[in-house]
């Protein structure tokens, strides 16, 4: 994502931009210190009827604390991330000398494979393969397509339908 304008920021504040930005924007705010500072810095200070508030209560500090409690959650999702990106190729070495209708039920049925690190691992193996060996390309992003419909629901809400997208554009374009 861009870094956001002082009008989209605005309606973040306000709770007005559609959810899909929304969530893109709270992903982006969470990686750029910039656009965080900017946002913070449009925040409306304590209301003078809240007077009697502490001060470190204000919108800013509260943006800041929530932000920074995000953190964490970002970075355990990367770190889970690189993980199964690193595992992702031993799991590939142990099913690629099998015939494609073994690789698939293994594949829908082993959890250990239904990663978002393996998907990216059929994508990126069926990109390098379109060129040489269409078929195989097929055949990767076929099981990628399949894969991505056992993607579990906590790599977030609609990421499963989204990689199922990416899967099937690849493979309309073989």
């Amino acid at each position: 994502m861009p870094h956001p304008d002082r009008e989209t920021l605005v309606q973040y504040l306000k709770g007005t931009l559609p959810d899909g930005a929304s969530r893109a924007l709270q992903r982006h705010l969470f990686l750029c210190p910039t656009c965080e500072e900017r946002l913070i810095a449009l925040a409306p200070g304590p209301s003078p009827s809240l007077s009697t508030a502490p001060p470190e209560e204000d919108y800013q500090d509260l943006i800041r604390r929530l932000l920074d409690s995000q953190r964490a959650e970002v970075a355990a999702i990367r770190h889970g991330l690189a993980d199964e990106r690193a595992a992702a190729p031993g799991l590939w070495r142990e099913i690629a000398p099998e015939p494609q209708v073994r690789r698939r039920r293994r594949v829908l049925d082993e959890p250990r494979f239904q990663t978002w690190g393996f998907f990216e691992l059929l994508i990126d193996r069926a990109y390098t393969a379109i060129q040489e060996d269409a078929r195989a390309a097929e055949d990767l992003l076929r099981l990628a397509v399949d894969l991505a419909g056992r993607l579990s629901p906590a790599y977030g809400s609609g990421a499963g339908e989204t990689a199922q997208a990416r899967a099937w554009i690849w493979l309309a374009n073989i």
